[in-house]
């Protein structure tokens, strides 16, 4: 089954550990297990496990996905869809572009429990890459999601030839941690 699937480091009913994979934050285990904790959170995409690597908390794609390629994405702020992991909030981050139109464009990504604010080159939220007439900007980001792996995208400016481009890299987990 396509989806997130969530990885859980346990201990069976005779002590020894184990691990088990479920789509659910709360999972009956295997053979009463007791004492689960998330140790990974993993998608599957097209009848197959994303292949991935792991250092701690950083979990990156094998391959970027190209999440967003929009022309005119106009200046009022949009909830965009990552491809990560459902049902937690965690850290994306990946690559962008802002495309050069024949009008210049700023360009900011928050998470969607902040304010909605317009970026800037002068005064806070600073903007993530600005493009111009002549010339392209390009930017990494990282942006906490919520649970539904959302952010926003915001631009201030921009014309029918304006193109806003992220590419999804991964995300830190924080598996019950604070960082």
């Amino acid at each position: 089954v396509d989806g997130t699937w969530h990885v859980y480091a346990f201990r069976r009913s005779n002590g020894l550990g184990d691990v088990c994979f479920s789509q659910s934050l709360n999972p009956t285990l295997p053979d009463s297990g007791t004492h689960r904790r998330r140790i990974a959170s993993w998608l599957r995409e097209s009848g197959a496990m994303v292949p991935i690597f792991q250092y701690g908390n950083y979990f990156r794609r094998r391959t970027s996905i190209l999440d967003l390629n929009v022309t005119n994405p106009g200046t009022s702020a949009a909830t965009r869809t990552l491809s990560i992991p459902t049902g937690i909030e965690l850290f994306a981050f990946g690559t962008g572009f802002v495309g050069a139109g024949t009008a210049s464009a700023s360009v900011i990504l928050t998470d969607l429990e902040s304010t909605d604010q317009a970026p800037s080159s002068t005064v806070a939220p600073f903007a993530f890459a600005e493009n111009t007439s002549a010339k392209a900007g390009y930017f990494s980001w990282v942006v906490r999601t919520n649970t539904s792996r959302q952010i926003r995208s915001r631009l201030t400016g921009g014309d029918s030839s304006t193109v806003l481009r992220l590419s999804t890299d991964g995300w830190y987990d924080p598996l019950g941690m604070l960082f």
